[in-house]
């Protein structure tokens, strides 16, 4: 059986950006500019994570794509 991307993902220490982790502070959905704007700053520091590991090591693992907005 073949690892999945997270599995992947974490056998790339130190270069390794995780997947987003619901933290409970996340807007209710009920206004749709607060949910878009809170998703995209979240999306946007792990983007910036993702721009310092490729600055420093040449590479950088995303595990899911950094500006996921679902």
């Amino acid at each position: 059986m073949r690892p999945g991307k997270t599995t992947w993902c974490r056998a790339v220490p130190g270069q390794f950006v995780a997947e987003y982790i619901p933290t409970g502070q996340e807007p209710d959905g009920s206004d749709p500019e607060e949910q878009a704007t809170y998703r995209a700053q979240v999306n946007a520091q792990r983007w910036r994570r993702a721009l310092t590991l490729e600055d420093a090591g040449g590479v950088a693992v995303c595990d899911s794509d950094p500006l996921k907005l679902d």
